[in-house]
């Protein structure tokens, strides 16, 4: 990566595979590639390229293949910032949802229970267009508004028939539970990890987040979750890390009908 010029965009953030800078020709939008560019030259360049370059591409293809959604991130298409580099232009966030919560204290239970709605219903329109996000977790959510959230950063996602290139981080990987890695299907990991995330909002905490990585690997190994006791939507988060939902339908109505009964 080069050094910064003194004067440059305004970055935003930086993912595994690339950056995110404000626009500057309508800064109610983001830019997201691989390389940052400012008055012909280079600022940033994430390493190693072609990863980067083919997370951009697979995220490119991810957005135009959703289409809108209330739950996704707005897409406003490509736009080149330097000979042969492309750069996506996005709705610009707040920020990401795991940072907010470090920030700020707990909304209601009924605000938390509508970003868990808003989550499993951007999910269930993915597995509906053949997405899996494959990186699913509370840093790739994004809040757009008080109380709104959308999911984001698709470039690690699995599209039809086309291998992901990410993965979950730990805190959201579905055990192996006896099974080979490759014998977990991506919807069940899907699930699981959304199980996680609605967990995250509810508690307004990681899973086990006061735990190491390897400490919470082994945990889920031997079926040890973070408790649940007093936790809202707390049966349906153990639905989803016993894989007992068939899909983000069934979570997005189990999700539903708590709102519905909730006192």
């Amino acid at each position: 990566m080069q050094d910064p010029p003194a004067a440059g965009p305004e970055m935003l953030g930086s993912g595994c595979s690339g950056f995110v800078s404000v626009d500057s020709r309508d800064p109610r939008l983001v830019l997201k590639s691989y390389e940052v560019w400012h008055n012909g030259r280079c600022c940033y360049r994430f390493e190693p390229v072609d990863h980067g370059r083919a997370c951009l591409e697979r995220e490119a293809k991810v957005y135009q293949r959703l289409g809108s959604h209330p739950a996704i991130l707005e897409y406003h298409g490509e736009v080149y910032i330097a000979d042969e580099v492309l750069a996506l232009k996005l709705e610009r966030a707040q920020g990401d949802l795991r940072t907010l919560m470090k920030n700020q204290s707990p909304p209601s239970h009924e605000a938390r229970l509508e970003m868990a709605m808003q989550i499993a219903s951007g999910m269930a329109h993915m597995h509906r267009r053949g997405v899996f996000h494959c990186d699913f977790s509370c840093r790739n959510l994004f809040v757009t508004g008080p109380g709104k959230v959308k999911i984001g950063d698709f470039g690690g996602s699995k599209l039809g028939d086309e291998e992901p290139l990410g993965a979950e981080e730990v805190r959201y990987e579905l055990p192996l539970r006896g099974r080979e890695w490759e014998e977990r299907s991506y919807g069940r990991r899907e699930l699981f990890a959304l199980g996680c995330a609605i967990y995250e909002i509810m508690a307004w905490k990681m899973p086990f987040a006061e735990l190491g990585e390897a400490e919470v690997e082994e945990n889920y190994a031997r079926e040890v979750f973070p408790e649940l006791d007093g936790i809202a939507a707390g049966q349906i988060i153990e639905g989803c890390w016993k894989e007992e939902f068939p899909s983000a339908e069934d979570v997005l109505a189990a999700l539903r009908e708590a709102q519905s009964t909730a006192p």
